[in-house]
């Protein structure tokens, strides 16, 4: 995840998922970064946003999407872990 994000450089070899190679020079990170997404082993990143508040982040400042929709998907993607109800 490191080097496909482009935070270490591999040393040997290729990266490639789902036929595309992501280990090349050539690669706009900018583009693969918008449909990856990482976390840190620091679970609060802000510590002063709610969960839903962290998880919209993303979404609304790098992807543009309206707060609504971030909302939305985002206790979607809470509820599929069981932290829904957490989020407020």
């Amino acid at each position: 995840m490191r080097c496909i994000n482009g935070l270490e450089t591999p040393t040997k070899g290729e990266i490639l998922l789902k036929g595309k190679i992501f280990s090349c020079p050539s690669t706009d990170l900018n583009k693969v970064r918008l449909k990856m997404g990482m976390v840190f082993q620091s679970f609060n990143l802000f510590s002063h946003l709610m969960i839903i508040e962290n998880v919209m982040l993303g979404a609304t400042e790098l992807l543009g999407r309206s707060r609504q929709e971030a909302y939305d998907n985002g206790m979607k993607l809470l509820r599929q872990v069981g932290m829904g109800e957490k989020s407020l």
